[in-house]
């Protein structure tokens, strides 16, 4: 080797005075800085291409409709560290715009934001509600116990997190229901942040007719109890109940 010492970042080559320099050792040497610059450009270009990316999608008095891709990296993005597709829509003088973004990322995939500009400043990201179908399940109860006269007992979430639980229900050999006891379980993603009392219709053995006020409650981990008010002493052979509330 021609030379005894190289610089610490790319190894280029240092030479002490005993050293006996070639013709291959500048070659090589500057080969290396050429690549090592051009490498320093293309990082420097892209540097400025996000920074204007970044400065068209954050400016609503763009002149122009700005279609592109932001980076998780990205600030003000309407869920952070995702990938999202901007389209603006429209712009102008003034600071009126409207952007759309789509979700790119898993987490967001299939998902999109609107937001506005007026007067130099951006409104808050909505998300726009899709036309994806409410998910449904049929409730499952204990042995013993089904579908009061053929009613359907189920429960259906919303895109919103909106749950809907629909329950009517009957002790099939007519004998009364078990108080306190689950009857059914709401499958996970269906069940509410805190316990829920819900008023409920009983149906006494003797007879459909008579009808008294209870009480449904709905557990965090999804069980499903009736419960009678208090000095009601009379066997209960059915429930029936209907409740609305935002799943966990």
């Amino acid at each position: 080797m021609s030379y005894s010492k190289k610089t610490a970042n790319y190894n280029l080559p240092q030479w002490e005075a005993n050293d006996k320099p070639s013709m291959r050792d500048y070659n090589d040497a500057f080969t290396a800085v050429d690549s090592q610059l051009a490498n320093k450009v293309n990082i420097n270009d892209t540097v400025k291409f996000m920074a204007m990316s970044q400065a068209l999608y954050d400016a609503p008095d763009t002149p122009y409709p700005y279609v592109g891709s932001v980076s998780r990296h990205a600030s003000n993005l309407p869920v952070s560290g995702n990938d999202f597709h901007i389209s603006y829509l429209t712009g102008g003088a003034g600071g009126y715009g409207t952007q759309i973004a789509m979700g790119v990322s898993n987490a967001v995939k299939n998902t999109m934001y609107m937001r506005t500009a007026v007067g130099l400043t951006w409104q808050p990201w909505k998300r726009l509600a899709t036309a994806e179908p409410p998910q449904k399940n049929n409730l499952s109860f204990i042995t013993g116990v089904s579908g009061r006269d053929g009613q359907s007992n189920y429960c259906i979430k919303t895109q919103e997190d909106i749950v809907i639980v629909v329950l009517d229900c009957v002790k099939t050999d007519g004998t009364a229901i078990p108080i306190g006891t689950s009857l059914a379980t709401l499958p996970v993603g269906f069940r509410p942040s805190s316990g829920l009392y819900i008023p409920a219709a009983l149906f006494g053995v003797t007879g459909g007719a008579n009808v008294t006020s209870g009480l449904a409650y709905i557990g965090i981990d999804g069980s499903v109890t009736i419960n009678k008010i208090t000095g009601d002493t009379q066997d209960k052979r059915a429930a029936s109940f209907k409740c609305t509330f935002v799943s966990a």
